[in-house]
């Protein structure tokens, strides 16, 4: 959205610049995103300008509109930001993994990651028989 805005004219003041990005920003949470376009086509008057604008605007948030749900999420009282997903990274991986003292090859990490990773998810069962069954194919073929 910040690039988007940067391209609104210089001569707009600070105040009207903050009114419209927190209108921008409303018709976004608000997935009115037909909305939030035809506003960005009318503020952004150089031609130049408004087709870049445009042109970042279908190209992010036109093809991700499927996971920008936010209205959605915010009425299921889900969280729409990416602060849990960076939590659990944090968790899982800098304070399991890079634990003092611990040296990884990286495909050793990564294997004790996905194993760590389908244990805590509930799917420790179906990766075993996934794993013997992809075994007695192996042996079926040979």
């Amino acid at each position: 959205m910040n690039k988007i805005i940067d391209k609104l004219p210089k001569k707009i003041s600070a105040k009207a610049k903050f009114r419209i990005t927190e209108l921008w920003k409303t018709l976004l949470w608000e997935g009115k995103l037909k909305e939030l376009k035809k506003d960005i086509g009318k503020y952004i008057s150089y031609p130049k300008n408004r087709k870049e604008a445009l042109k970042k605007f279908n190209n992010y948030f036109m093809k991700n509109s499927s996971r920008m749900q936010y209205a959605n999420f915010n009425r299921l009282k889900l969280p729409a930001g990416s602060g849990c997903v960076e939590s659990a990274i944090r968790r899982v991986i800098n304070l399991r993994l890079k634990s003092p003292g611990s040296f990884w090859k990286l495909e050793n990490a990564e294997s004790m990651l996905f194993l760590r990773s389908q244990l805590l998810s509930g799917r420790w069962n179906i990766m075993i028989k996934n794993i013997f069954k992809n075994i007695r194919t192996l042996c079926l073929c040979n």
